[in-house]
């Protein structure tokens, strides 16, 4: 029964993780300059957006957000490491998006294993009380199974708020770098494609350096608004 438990309360937490992803994909540095302008149009930043949810119950108000980036071609990005396949891999941006996903790791192995350790101890506490509740009648002991009880809510109860604890820390991180790599973003996604900022236009790097031959194609350099937040509707009690 115990191992019943500890599997149904693994596979409850596991949808909460975020699992989607948004694949992306650019041409190298060293494909033709059309084929790299094309690509920046498509996957330059165009804004953020950040989405507040309340959640009322008995217990209290709490507030929740998360940051967006959405790219020209329409594509939304939660995770930071997403980003990876269309950045230099030395850029800040790489760096702070690598850091997220260690971040966003970390997080869910201390909510989950804390919910591990807790079911565990849940478990314990419970055989505790059998061992009390199976003694014949006329040998009753109010002290048999007492130390199983125990023991078993202490670790249930240091589990769920070492867990809690961890996951809010790295929750905490994961978002911070998350908001830099989405801050440094076109400036490593540039980088990638080998393209340059000239006064208002996005340019061959190549150009830029003098090279013999070089093209000069260039395409407006685009700002990214802020997208207004949207609230989500309180929970249900």
């Amino acid at each position: 029964m115990l191992r019943n438990a500890l599997v149904a309360a693994l596979v409850a937490a596991i949808p909460a993780t975020g699992c989607f992803h948004t694949q992306l994909a650019a041409p190298p540095p060293g494909a033709a300059l059309p084929e790299r302008l094309a690509a920046y149009q498509q996957l330059r930043p165009a804004g953020e957006v950040q989405t507040v949810a309340i959640t009322t119950n008995q217990y209290g108000t709490s507030v929740s957000t998360e940051l967006d980036l959405v790219l020209a071609g329409g594509e939304d990005v939660r995770h930071a490491d997403d980003l990876l396949p269309v950045v230099d891999p030395q850029s800040p941006t790489a760096r702070s998006a690598r850091a997220s996903a260690d971040a966003r790791g970390k997080k869910w192995g201390w909510l989950l294993g804390g919910t591990a350790v807790s079911v565990i101890g849940l478990g314990v506490m419970i055989s505790g009380v059998a061992q009390g509740a199976n003694q014949p009648l006329d040998q009753l002991d109010p002290h048999v199974g007492q130390d199983r009880v125990l023991v078993g809510a202490g670790i249930a109860m240091v589990a769920a708020l070492a867990g809690t604890i961890g996951g809010y820390y790295y929750g905490h991180v994961e978002r911070r770098a998350r908001a830099a790599a989405f801050a440094n973003y076109g400036d490593g996604l540039r980088a990638r494609l080998d393209l340059c900022v000239a006064g208002m236009q996005v340019v061959d790097c190549a150009a830029t350096r003098g090279a013999p031959g070089a093209a000069v194609v260039a395409v407006p350099v685009a700002p990214a608004p802020i997208a207004p937040a949207p609230i989500a509707a309180p929970a249900a009690p």
